[in-house]
């Protein structure tokens, strides 16, 4: 006898046969995926291409703020964000509505603890109380830039929906102006005393306004800790006898001392040589001190589009990096959790510079990330093609299928109803501090590390 007990599909077989079907039927069908789940299964099942193309926009819902009101015997009540969008389950721009009838509390006809969804209130609760938790919320638009163009970190998976922001986002640096020097333990143990102290300098070094000195010294009233930070603010077009020394206890926002002027000459303990070059004895690329460091390993902008933190979401990476704080909260702060567990780490390339750094490329992996001149359609950076590396390190030498062919007018991005230069993932080759980005016409541009331009993030589907 033949045995059918297996002959009626399961619930994940039947989902699968409907994402299958909606796949055949093809765009002119109306194919509508009814949750971001659905969009993670057609693509693991390798149909993502079949129903969408380059060009396809993908929308998310962004939560950014939840207050509450209240009605009864409380008289007011707190929400937490974090915790009340992860209980909801999703962004959505609304009201949910909060009953109490003398035992318990409930929404939507169903029991529930407050504490739950982060809802702390005051007063004593009676029969007929009322929370209205408001939440308010935007929509991101993305950009479909390609499929299977990103490799997934997890090696269990193969394909991937590349998204890149429709519009520019934020506005800061790819990395802040970093520090000149560290306190490292192994030169001072106790840390550094109070006292003179002294770099020397390249004379061709910015000699236009290095005033002409090949050292600078500077007297410390306090002494710095153990990873204690020197910042040299000299800025831009400014001469150095006007740079002022300030000093930190490891990346602190607030200064030990500051406005410390600097003198010629090699008075006191030399410190060592602030180069332009490599970074030897805890004394910082001179141009990095100065505008920021293009070395994606300590981006401060790649570690903002990864972050889900309400605050506190830039690590130190680098001995010689200075806090970011604004903006507050990571770019995924607040976004759909329904859409954020569909995205995954992929894998990068990423070229170096030649100066301080050595050259060549690094590979990453990354939640969220910046395109690169490759993906854009720039081609190469310095010979390196920043693409996605496959399980044997190789990599394409095409751009997303969205950029190829484009002109400089198809990587024009707005924001704020302004066109923008917008951040590229690449390096200047050339330089320890320079990186590369998109101005306002579309054309390949570079900015200092540290200047505010704005980001496009992308993300992946996986």
């Amino acid at each position: 006898m033949s045995n059918f007990s297996n002959i009626f599909p399961n619930a994940e077989q039947f989902d699968t046969m409907n994402i299958l079907l909606a796949s055949i039927a093809g765009k002119s069908g109306g194919i509508a995926l009814k949750s971001h789940k659905d969009t993670q299964m057609l693509t693991r099942l390798g149909l993502a291409s079949k129903v969408m193309v380059p060009g396809d926009q993908y929308t998310v819902e962004k939560a950014s703020q939840i207050t509450a009101t209240v009605s009864g015997q409380i008289t007011g009540a707190t929400v937490d964000f974090a915790k009340f969008i992860n209980q909801v389950g999703h962004a959505h721009q609304g009201v949910y509505e909060f009953s109490y009838d003398g035992a318990a509390w409930s929404l939507d006809g169903e029991t529930v603890e407050l504490s739950d969804y982060g809802i702390t209130v005051t007063g004593t609760p009676a029969n007929g109380d009322k929370i209205a938790a408001h939440e308010t919320a935007s929509t991101l638009v993305f950009d479909i830039v390609d499929f299977d163009k990103h490799h997934p970190a997890d090696p269990n998976l193969t394909h991937s929906i590349s998204l890149l922001c429709h519009e520019a986002v934020a506005g800061f640096a790819y990395n802040p102006t970093q520090a000149l020097y560290c306190v490292g333990a192994d030169k001072w143990p106790s840390g550094l005393p109070a006292g003179t102290y002294c770099f020397t300098l390249d004379t061709t070094y910015d000699a236009s306004y290095n005033s002409g000195w090949s050292a600078f010294c500077f007297t410390l009233g306090q002494a710095v800790p153990v990873g204690g930070q020197i910042v040299l603010g000299w800025g831009s077009n400014t001469q150095l006898s006007a740079a002022k020394i300030s000093t930190y206890q490891k990346f602190a926002t607030t200064a030990i001392e500051s406005g410390i002027s600097v003198a010629a000459g090699e008075s006191g303990t030399k410190l060592g040589h602030a180069a332009n070059g490599e970074i030897t004895d805890h004394v910082n690329n001179i141009a990095r001190a100065r505008y920021g460091s293009n070395d994606i390993a300590s981006s401060c902008m790649m570690q903002w589009l990864s972050s889900d933190a309400a605050s506190g979401w830039h690590q130190q990476i680098s001995e010689f990096d200075r806090p970011q704080t604004t903006p507050t909260a990571g770019f995924l702060y607040g976004i759909d959790p329904e859409f954020k567990a569909i995205i995954g780490k992929v894998k990068l390339r990423t070229a170096k510079n030649t100066v301080s750094d050595g050259g060549g490329y690094v590979d990453g992996e990354y939640l969220g990330w910046l395109a690169s001149m490759t993906e854009v359609g720039f081609g190469a950076n310095n010979g390196v093609y920043e693409t996605s590396p496959d399980e044997n390190g190789a990599v394409t030498n095409t751009p997303f299928a969205l950029y190829v062919g484009a002109t400089n007018a198809d990587r024009i991005k707005y924001g704020n109803g302004a066109a923008r230069l917008w951040w590229l993932r690449s390096p200047i080759p050339s330089n320890a501090h320079g990186e590369r980005d998109v101005y306002t016409d579309g054309s390949l541009y570079s900015n200092f590390a540290s200047d505010g331009l704005w980001a496009v993030p992308g993300l992946d589907i996986i």
